[in-house]
């Protein structure tokens, strides 16, 4: 919990964002005053964070992943991984696409689902490039329906940490195997990022 009181203090130099998003027009028919994107590899404190906010009266958009899909994946994952990668991008979409908030928080975005994990899975071979292509462009389109987020918080913390979390969780191997990939690719898509980044 201290990195959540630790995002609560910076998030008061935060604020004002709110009073500035109110003018923006969003292309869903609402308003939302302050959306933000909390970010990072498995294991990172993503849904700890998220749990804290919700609690606060933060709409969350959570990784809604079908128990039999991920079954799937984890014993064939070049089989199943692009069925995989499609649901949940589809499902944060869906998720957005009903809140009428004004506070949203994002539990990973559909951006971190392509240029992170998707380009993740075609590195390890899971994903043809002309797969991954697809999915780019249609988790591209998606997030040319949904607004930028005012703020992404990246929660860091070292190999060994995530990887003893990821162990003590019961994770799968296909999962824990894929860590220093993920941290690599983290790195690349924040040096990439044009948003307000906070990292924690």
């Amino acid at each position: 919990m201290n990195y959540c009181c630790c995002f609560l203090e910076k998030l008061g130099t935060f604020t004002a964002y709110e009073n500035v998003s109110k003018t923006k027009s969003f292309r869903f028919a609402k308003e939302a005053s302050l959306i933000i994107w909390i970010s990072g590899p498995t294991g990172s404190g993503k849904t700890t964070l998220s749990n804290y906010l919700q609690q606060s009266g933060w709409r969350v958009i959570r990784e809604i992943i079908p128990l039999e899909v991920f079954e799937k994946f984890a014993s064939d994952p070049q089989n199943h991984c692009a069925q995989l990668q499609e649901n949940i991008i589809q499902s944060r979409f869906d998720q957005f696409s009903r809140l009428k908030s004004e506070k949203i928080a994002f539990d990973r975005s559909v951006s971190e689902d392509v240029e992170v994990f998707c380009r993740l899975h075609m590195q390890n071979g899971y994903l043809s490039e002309e797969k991954f292509r697809a999915i780019k462009s249609f988790g591209d389109s998606l997030l040319g329906k949904m607004p930028n987020p005012d703020l992404v918080i990246y929660l860091s913390s070292s190999f060994e940490t995530l990887r003893d979390r990821l162990h003590a969780a019961g994770q799968p191997e296909i999962v824990s195997n894929s860590l220093r990939g993920q941290i690599s690719l983290y790195e690349s898509w924040l040096n990439a990022a044009k948003y307000e980044v906070l990292q924690i």
